[in-house]
């Protein structure tokens, strides 16, 4: 596992920290290693059972979603990704077409309407790294937290290559732990 022990490294780093080492080893990836392994971790996503998709739009070294999203709107089901809606808060807005999506807060694309998506079965979240007990490291936004707590029926699911999987994380108790977590090379459920 990627950063196995980075707890020991920091001496209990603070999550700044743990953002920078982690998004550092990310980074590493190329572009080509990136969109393979993403295209891996989308046919095991496509094994979920889900009437509605509630997905990050992926930018930089995440796991890319662009293809997911198109993959799933051309199989006809309901599709919602994230718009920033006020300070520290977004929603999931229904898309009909990836084409529909426009730079919004930060640069990453974003719906343009107000279509909200009032109850998507999962939210396919983005990380920096996960752990098989289900804690997450965001990139410190708390905007997912948030959400998911106004939205505790949605089934959260995170996204991660295999490196990003670790031992431990420090958590808070507003974070809100993984039901699943998908990588390139295995689905689980956490552990909680």
């Amino acid at each position: 596992m990627y950063c196995s022990g980075i707890m020991t490294l920091f001496n209990g780093p603070s999550k700044s920290c743990l953002r920078r080492t982690i998004a550092a080893g990310r980074d590493a990836l190329t572009p080509r290693q990136i969109e393979q392994q993403s295209a891996r971790l989308h046919l095991r996503v496509l094994e979920l059972n889900a009437e509605s998709w509630f997905i990050y739009v992926s930018t930089g070294s995440e796991v890319s979603t662009h293809a997911l999203i198109r993959l799933l709107l051309h199989r006809g089901q309901r599709v919602s990704v994230p718009r920033i809606v006020g300070p520290g808060c977004l929603e999931a807005h229904r898309i009909e077409r990836f084409e529909q999506l426009v730079p919004g807060r930060f640069g990453i694309l974003e719906p343009p309407d107000d279509w909200l998506e009032p109850a998507p079965d999962l939210c396919l979240l983005p990380c920096l790294a996960v752990t098989m007990a289900g804690s997450r490291l965001g990139h410190g936004g708390g905007y997912y937290d948030r959400y998911l707590a106004r939205h505790p029926a949605v089934r959260p699911v995170a996204l991660a290559f295999d490196n990003q999987i670790l031992d431990s994380l420090p958590t808070e108790s507003h974070d809100r732990a993984m039901d699943l977590v998908v990588t390139p090379t295995q689905t689980f459920r956490c552990l909680q």
